[in-house]
């Protein structure tokens, strides 16, 4: 799942696996020279049985921010 914050970057949620484990990795991406997405150093990578607790932590930061649509 791709989620962009402009023009030149993205976040990029993905299911990988390194080593023969899987992981949850949300990354951020930019636009190269060529027009290709390329992954950076930031980013996060936990292991499947912590994505229930990002997600509930996201959900109360979701509760608590206020967004304005632009």
């Amino acid at each position: 799942m791709d989620i962009h914050k402009n023009d030149i970057t993205l976040i990029r949620v993905e299911k990988r696996t390194f080593k023969e484990r899987e992981f949850v990795d949300v990354r951020q991406y930019f636009k190269d020279d060529n027009g290709e997405f390329k992954p950076s150093q930031k980013g996060i990578t936990i292991p499947p049985e912590r994505l229930t607790e990002l997600i509930e932590a996201l959900g109360k930061l979701n509760t608590e921010v206020s967004v304005t649509e632009i």
